[in-house]
């Protein structure tokens, strides 16, 4: 259904399926997305787990949602968040 639209018109579609966030709920969500894994209760089962279900090899420098994501899609660079954040 949504296969060949843009990222603008999926998220359009989203909106109109769901809602529009405020900045602050965008915010909150980003913030706990970026470490959801990482040194927490999931980081021993739930990493894995979601490597296994993209069929990515394990790699131990993968520690949350976003690097699984962003290796799967070919963008992931070890050092991306230390750039990001400096």
């Amino acid at each position: 259904m949504l296969s060949g639209k843009s990222n603008r018109e999926v998220l359009e579609w989203c909106f109109e399926k769901g809602r529009r966030l405020t900045d602050e709920e965008i915010l909150i969500y980003n913030s706990f997305m970026s470490k959801r894994g990482w040194r927490n209760d999931e980081t021993a089962e739930f990493i894995p787990a979601l490597m296994e279900s993209y069929g990515v090899n394990p790699d131990p420098r993968l520690l949350t949602n976003f690097d699984i994501i962003e290796m799967d899609e070919g963008r992931y660079s070890p050092e991306q968040w230390r750039e990001a954040w400096s």
